[in-house]
């Protein structure tokens, strides 16, 4: 019997019944082809579709699984290597990675070629730059770069026109260029516990963005343009040194949570953004 596991999802049509009397079928999603060893997936090399290598202690990530064509979903977090190999590039059925908390110092430029890729963690690593290669990944739709050490914003990134959810936490990062506002898609953009002084004014161009995090860095100020932004739902500004908000912030119709935890604002300012925010939770 194959060792390969399937455990996700099931077959077949499940009946609903509806409220009006009628019946309507809905189809169960379709079931992975998993493994959770090297082993299992050694079984069914050219069937097996999700691979679980979570926390396996690697000590290298194997080349081979570029060799594994019907791969969808892999894991290899919390194992160690200083880059992924090149020979993945080829996995272009793949659309979900986890190389997350692996000790990371580069990753290849071949990974341009996973084609089908729509989610990536690379959280926990010790990255300081991606290959401009990768703006090839058109199709990726959520990228989290938690936790490296990015002093700049990658270049390849600015040309992921697919991406919804960009996460650069706990970087180093000391600007956003104004180029990110070709990313026309994006919805949330989470930039905490970075270097930055300020929020560039093309900020304002990221029309789709309903949630936008800059806790814990230097900010002074936010851009005047950041009110045209009405689509905007979340705004984090907790623990900067912002004094004052732009005078036309009520314009912000779209805004139900803002926080302004531990800034310097004064008792008048915080009641002019209370009453210019009547549908806002703010928290100060």
């Amino acid at each position: 019997m194959n060792k390969a596991k399937r455990i996700i999802g099931g077959t077949g049509v499940v009946m609903l019944l509806a409220l009006c009397g009628g019946c309507f079928p809905w189809r169960a999603p379709d079931r992975l082809l998993a493994a959770t060893s090297l082993d299992e997936a050694k079984a069914a090399p050219q069937e097996v579709q999700f691979l679980d290598l979570h926390g396996a202690g690697l000590k290298s990530l194997p080349a081979s699984l570029g060799e594994y064509p019907a791969l969808v979903k892999l894991s290899v977090r919390g194992n160690k290597a200083a880059t992924l190999p090149e020979q993945w590039g080829t996995l272009t059925a793949l659309k979900w990675l986890d190389a997350g908390e692996c000790g990371l110092t580069s990753v290849p430029s071949s990974m341009a070629g996973m084609s089908g890729l729509a989610t990536l963690y690379l959280s926990d690593n010790a990255l300081t730059s991606l290959p401009e290669s990768w703006s090839a990944l058109t199709g990726l739709s959520y990228l989290n770069l938690d936790r490296n050490k990015l002093a700049t914003v990658p270049r390849c990134v600015l040309g992921m026109m697919g991406l919804k959810w960009l996460r650069l936490n706990g970087n180093a990062l000391a600007e956003i260029p104004s180029e990110i506002t070709g990313l026309a898609g994006l919805q949330r953009l989470y930039v905490n516990a970075n270097k930055l002084a300020a929020l560039p004014e093309a900020v304002s161009g990221l029309t789709a963005l309903t949630d936008l995090a800059a806790a814990k860095n230097q900010l002074t100020s936010l851009p005047a343009s950041l009110t045209s932004m009405t689509g905007l739902e979340r705004l984090d500004l907790q623990y900067n040194k912002i004094k004052v908000l732009p005078q036309d912030i009520e314009k912000l119709t779209g805004l139900r949570w803002l926080n302004l935890l531990r800034n310097p604002i004064s008792d008048d300012e915080k009641a002019r953004i209370k009453a210019a925010l009547p549908e806002c939770h703010v928290i100060f």
